[in-house]
């Protein structure tokens, strides 16, 4: 199993990019608000070659998450073949820490 953290920005960010020669499941994401003031997220799941998040990608719409809050998404799981993509994004830049766990499945 592996573990990555990102920061997320206003702008939006790779959470989670597959290899292109993998397929990896994403088994949980935990959202961490470090910050003293409420902001909301929006994640997206993409796949390999979509340039952009669109609504037809959209997973989370704006979450609002308090602050000092943490938000766990492990209820359903991703299988991402290579390029695929999970994005996020962030109504404040340096409050949300996102963590993602995954598992290669091949």
């Amino acid at each position: 199993m592996a573990i990555r953290n990102e920061s997320l920005t206003t702008g939006g960010s790779n959470i989670f990019l597959c290899a292109a020669d993998q397929e990896q499941a994403v088994t949980c994401i935990v959202f961490c608000n470090y910050s003293v003031s409420t902001v909301t997220i929006s994640v997206y799941a993409i796949p390999a070659g979509v340039s952009g998040a669109t609504t037809a990608s959209l997973v989370i719409k704006e979450l609002e998450l308090p602050a000092s809050e943490t938000f766990t998404f492990d209820t359903e799981k991703f299988v991402l073949t290579g390029g695929d993509r999970i994005y996020a994004t962030c109504s404040a830049n340096s409050s949300v820490s996102a963590t993602v766990s995954s598992m290669r499945v091949s």
